[in-house]
């Protein structure tokens, strides 16, 4: 194995995976011209088996980056325009607002500009027509903000594009993946279709015991997500070494490492441009290309990704040709993640992350305009004082099942911008409002990079 590097990632990765409670972990760098690997833990703890370099992790919406590609070699092949509408290739087509059933665009879907409530998880099945299905159940989709006029990040929006795809190539989203990008690239621990995984060796995700939360517990089902979400992210697994070869093909202008050219140049290249602005940054994510984001402003372009259980995450420097891919089934990953990638990727291009906001001496005069209900399709925020301390309650949509997560307190940082802490996380979120009415109280809620809009 090449010994390039000046830190071990082997101790770095176990160290970290210990220190954040993650029972397995693949963690891979590309530099120079070398891949260094290294792998922790187990893909189930009651199984006991251990992580390799092949094991399939679940890589969520790092999907979204796979996705886009796939639309952009469509696009390449002459079967899909950017700035065409959905309805050219889907006529039926309708969310809850007529004009803008008419009006999105294939350009706004993969910069998530296309105002479609973004976390629409409704399970219609597993059969072939799952996406079809899935996109005539978008009929009563709301807009959070008007068309083409923001960013709100939106599963929604890259499933639909999913089935733009199918309609096109007359093939289902999984045989077009594999049709288009998985076989051409030799991507071979690649897949999209929980049918494929039988004998090959795939994580399980965890999550804490309800009865001793300090230890992680395997869950139940491989899967979490419904697999009508496939497109953005809920069903696509890969090994960190296929990620990373994925990610090489868009650093090398389009070929793969195998030596096919699955990209033009100049497609790749537009892929990274800035193309919508993240109204307020999250981990130093500034801005979003075509599938990917674009960190400070485009010093690095990634994806982050989160399925029930397992997390995944992704970095690429293109100045000087590294990537960082780290793949998880649990934990705190995305503290594992910061520490890692701060002292590998980040010590290895020179790019200094920006300082992490903390809670502010100064606070507002009043809390009034703060509080309410704020609301997405996804669920509900309920912002709300209690014993002198500023909360914030929220409820998550699956179908007809609302799931409460519990309470926790908002401390200000400034500019109307607020924390948010999950234990065992150390990892704040941020919670920005902004868009005051006349009598002074918030309309906006920006967290996560959705927009939530006052409902009460």
């Amino acid at each position: 194995m090449p010994t390039d590097l000046p830190f071990d990632i082997s101790r770095l990765l176990k160290s970290g995976a210990r220190k954040y409670n993650v029972p397995g972990a693949s963690f891979a760098l590309w530099h120079q011209g070398n891949l260094h690997v290294a792998t922790h833990g187990v893909l189930n703890l009651n199984t006991g088996h251990k992580v390799q370099p092949q094991t399939m992790f679940q890589i969520g919406s790092i999907t979204k980056p796979v996705t886009a590609t796939l639309v952009m070699k469509l696009v390449e092949e002459g079967l899909i325009e950017l700035d065409a509408t959905v309805r050219t290739y889907i006529p039926e087509f309708r969310v809850a607002d007529l004009d803008a059933s008419k009006s999105i665009t294939i350009k706004q879907l993969l910069d998530h500009s296309s105002g479609l409530g973004g976390d629409f998880f409704t399970n219609t099945g597993s059969g072939p027509d799952r996406h079809a299905r899935y996109v005539e159940r978008c009929a009563l989709l709301p807009l959070c903000h008007p068309v083409g006029a923001g960013l709100s990040y939106s599963n929604s929006a890259f499933t639909i594009v999913g089935r733009v795809c199918e309609v096109v190539t007359r093939k289902t989203y999984d045989e077009a993946l594999k049709h288009y990008l998985f076989g051409p690239m030799d991507l071979h621990h690649a897949l999209s279709d929980p049918a494929d995984i039988a004998a090959l060796p795939v994580s399980s995700g965890h999550a804490p015991d309800p009865e001793n939360p300090a230890k992680q517990k395997p869950l139940p089902t491989v899967f979490g997500l419904p697999i009508s979400g496939a497109p953005a992210g809920s069903t696509p697994m890969m090994s960190i070494i296929d990620l990373v070869n994925f990610t090489r093909m868009h650093m090398d202008g389009g070929k793969a490492p195998n030596g096919k050219k699955i990209l033009k140049q100049a497609t790749v290249k537009s892929m990274r441009k800035i193309h919508n602005k993240v109204p307020i940054g999250l981990r130093d994510i500034t801005h979003w290309g075509l599938g990917w984001f674009l960190v400070l402003g485009g010093k690095y372009f990634g994806h982050d990704g989160a399925t029930i259980g397992q997390s995944s995450y992704l970095r690429a420097h293109e100045k000087s040709g590294t990537i960082a891919a780290l793949l998880t089934n649990g934990g705190s990953a995305t503290d594992l993640m910061i520490d890692l990638f701060d002292k590998t990727i980040d010590r290895l291009t020179g790019v200094a992350a920006t300082p992490p906001l903390k809670p502010s001496k100064a606070k507002p005069e009043t809390l009034d305009p703060y509080l309410g209900v704020y609301s997405t399709v996804a669920g509900d925020a309920t912002i709300y004082m209690q014993d002198g301390q500023l909360m914030a309650k929220r409820f998550l949509r699956f179908d007809d099942t609302l799931i409460p997560e519990p309470p926790c307190p908002l401390e200000y940082a400034g500019d109307n911008i607020f924390l948010l802490t999950r234990p065992p996380s150390k990892t704040p979120a941020v919670w920005h409002f902004s868009q005051p009415d006349p009598a002074g109280r918030f309309q906006v809620l920006f967290t996560g990079l959705r927009i939530l809009n006052r409902s009460d």
